[in-house]
């Protein structure tokens, strides 16, 4: 049912476009550059926001590159101010021209988009680590209800800690409650170095997806064998996963709630 109805709104799309409208010369040079602006300038803006909330370059540059298109929601607005006689035929069409044209643009932005973080990263010399990532640390990856115990045991047996969030609000609350904290998805490898994976002493990966779990472990075991890793196994199908990538002790989050209401049961 997803694929009629994505069918449909595409095939609207295209019917709104004017072909003859956009091989004027003068048109299509309008499109080209307004193709441009909105790409380089949406880019630019979650650039700038993802960088105040202190996440890397690489990751900040490759989410810009993401989110850059037009949003669909743009032909409701171009609709409406037609019919308000804000907008005429020109710049309604140049408006649907450009919307289709960065949309249709977005898998391949989304494809580089990664790479281009990366070569970033390395022009730029890296990020730069705080002095708290240089000292021997734990790193905890995530701060839902899980992450948020162990950093909370870690912290009060003395421990430093440093956390991993891809969520900036939910990194932001952690920096107000003292944690240091970097923003970033782990399953790009960058954002693990940047929280000073070679100076841990322990990796703990509380997130439920297995899939970034597996990624950010792939990673980190693989730079540093002898590196402690304990990760959270959202379901038992996926414990053996999260080992294969090279956690040192996987905790089987179904196993061990079926552990605790067996003794609860017969208490």
């Amino acid at each position: 049912m997803r694929t009629v109805f994505v069918t449909l709104f595409f095939a609207s799309m295209g019917m709104l476009a004017d072909l003859q409208w956009l091989l004027v010369p003068a048109n299509a040079a309008l499109v080209v550059a307004l193709v441009i602006a909105v790409l380089v300038i949406k880019s630019v803006i979650v650039y700038l926001a993802l960088r105040s909330v202190r996440t890397d370059r690489g990751t900040a540059a490759a989410a810009g590159l993401c989110v850059a298109q037009v949003g669909e929601f743009s032909f409701v607005l171009a609709g409406s101010a037609v019919q308000s006689g804000l907008f005429g035929r020109n710049m309604f069409q140049a408006l649907v021209t450009t919307t289709i044209v960065t949309l249709v643009l977005t898998p391949a932005l989304v494809a580089q988009a990664h790479g281009i973080g990366r070569r970033l990263t390395r022009a730029t010399g890296g990020p730069r680590l705080d002095p708290e990532v240089l000292e021997p640390h734990v790193i905890v990856v995530g701060y839902g209800p899980s992450g948020r115990e162990v950093i909370k045991a870690l912290r009060d047996a003395k421990h430093a800690v440093t956390l991993v969030e891809t969520n900036p609000r939910t990194a932001a609350l952690a920096q107000k409650e003292g944690v240091h904290t970097v923003v970033g998805n782990v399953s790009a490898p960058e954002v693990l170095e940047h929280a000073g994976l070679d100076t841990a002493i322990t990796l703990v990966v509380t997130i439920p997806d297995h899939r970034t779990a597996a990624l950010a472990i792939d990673h980190a075991a693989s730079l540093y064998p002898e590196l402690r890793i304990l990760a959270r196994g959202r379901y038992h199908l996926y414990v053996n996963v999260l080992r294969a990538a090279g956690a040192s002790e996987v905790i089987d989050e179904e196993e061990m709630v079926g552990r605790i209401l067996g003794m609860d049961a017969c208490a």
